[in-house]
């Protein structure tokens, strides 16, 4: 199955918008879908969400032990590096929902949040993948001020995609 992620990685990658992946679903495609979920997943699995804990917001892990904590080194064909965790951060007053806050004064840190990761494939992984691979993975919506802002969803032309020829059929 990876010789076909080697040689295929550009088709699975979307190069022919996916043609007769789809349905039913390529078995190389779903290996390829599951392999970048997971590394997604590993953003929430990071995640320091615990309030008594004095490193709340940031990631549980360090970068060295990053995929063996998680489990994504044992079985796992493709090999990366982590390079470097991203943050997020404000200056100013957010409210608690925005940034996880520790109920500890010696916290790490009160400004700023872990959100994810950046990964390079080692050239054992590049062998496995086809290609060197520079993955950036960051966690999505987890506070509920974030939820809320999420379901806001204000409508746009759909001009800039479609164009006006597809805009004015009927």
């Amino acid at each position: 199955m990876i010789e076909n992620i080697v040689r295929r990685w550009r088709v699975l990658s979307g190069q022919d918008n996916w043609k007769n992946l789809l349905d039913p679903l390529d078995i190389d495609l779903r290996c390829y879908i599951i392999h970048y979920g997971e590394m997604a997943q590993a953003t929430y699995d990071i995640f320091n969400t615990e309030k008594t804990s004095e490193y709340v917001g940031s990631g549980r892990y360090s970068r060295k032990n990053l995929f063996a904590r998680v489990g994504l080194a044992i079985g796992n064909s493709y090999h990366y590096t982590p390079t470097k965790y991203l943050y997020s951060t404000s200056i100013v007053d957010v409210p608690e929902e925005f940034l996880l806050e520790p109920f500890s004064k010696e916290a790490w840190c009160k400004e700023w949040n872990w959100i994810g990761y950046v990964v390079v494939a080692t050239d054992q992984g590049k062998v496995a993948l086809g290609r060197r691979d520079i993955l950036v993975a960051w966690r999505g919506t987890i506070q509920a001020l974030e939820w809320i802002e999420d379901f806001d969803f204000p409508l746009v032309s759909a001009y800039k995609i479609l164009g006006k020829a597809i805009i004015h059929k009927r």
